[in-house]
Parts: C-alpha cells; sequence; structure tokens
C-alpha cells in the first residue's frame, strides 16, 4: 500500500504532526486541477510511506528528477543507543528550562545516521517549536526554530 505525497520542506512536514495530522485516501481525479498543477510546479520532494509486514511506517523521499533523498521512520528514544540517548538529553537538558520531546525520527540522508526530533522547548517566556537534528552520536548539529505562518488556500 503506497501513499504519495509532497512537501516544500522538510520543516512544514514536521510541523503539520505537531497539531495532528490527518491522512485521507482520494483518487487523483477527485484533486482539484489547480492543486495538481501547484504541487507539480512549487513541491521539491515527494515522499512515499510504506507500511511493512510489521506494521512499521516508513517514508522514502525523493527529488523530482527520481533520485533518492532520504528514509525516515519514527522513532523512541529508547530505540537509539545508550550514549546518543544521553548526549540528546543532555543537550535538552542544558538549552532548555522546560522541553517535550514532540516525535523523534531515524532519518539517513545521504546514507548517514541522523536523528530529527520536533521539541516544544521553554527557553525564556514562552514555549516554542524546534527541529533539532544530532548525529549518530547524539551531537547536535543544527536547530531550526518552527514559525507559524499563514498559508494561503488555492481554493
Amino acid at each position: 500500500m503506497l501513499i504519495i505525497r509532497s512537501f516544500i520542506c522538510l520543516s512544514l512536514f514536521s510541523f503539520s504532526f505537531c497539531f495532528g495530522q490527518t491522512e485521507k485516501r482520494i483518487k487523483q481525479a477527485a484533486v482539484p486541477k489547480k492543486i495538481i498543477e501547484y504541487v507539480e510546479t512549487k513541491f521539491l520532494l515527494y515522499v512515499v510511506s510504506i507500511v511493512d509486514k510489521d506494521r512499521n511506517k516508513f517514508n522514502l523521499e525523493f527529488y523530482r528528477s527520481g533520485q533518492f533523498y532520504e528514509m525516515e521512520k519514527e522513532v523512541e528514544m529508547k530505540d537509539l543507543p545508550p550514549g546518543s540517548q544521553q548526549n540528546i538529553i543532555n543537550y535538552l537538558q542544558t538549552s532548555f528550562r522546560k522541553f517535550k520531546i514532540l516525535k523523534i525520527e531515524f532519518v539517513n540522508p545521504d546514507l548517514k545516521t541522523e536523528y530529527e526530533l520536533l521539541v516544544k522547548g521553554k527557553k525564556i517566556k514562552e514555549a516554542e517549536y524546534f527541529e533539532i537534528y544530532f548525529d549518530d552520536k547524539g551531537l547536535n548539529f543544527k536547530i531550526i526554530e518552527i514559525e507559524v505562518e499563514p498559508i494561503s488556500t488555492l481554493f
């Protein structure tokens, strides 16, 4: 069973899970032509979702050219190597006064192991959302603050 979706960027993809995303299958003929044209000209990645026999969900991401970009799989903290777990927790404890891990994904762009965390964290006043990237040893190498911006509708 395959579900094909397209996204402008990974940040938009991750943010959609922050507030609960639902998916519904529809036939391509039911999608307004304007949306199909927009997707074909604007989106950079195609995502194929696969569910294996053990009900594990994997997302395979491809560039529009068809070249493989990365595989994503949602995991839990306990699935990470112990050293990586400790390094990630240490980083979060020193970076935020208060935090909650909303989602952890194993990703492998260019066949390198990385972990992408969606975190709700409080530094000073209000809690904000962040995508935080760690290498295979749990060392931070990138943090992106997710800003909520209105998305204009196509129809």
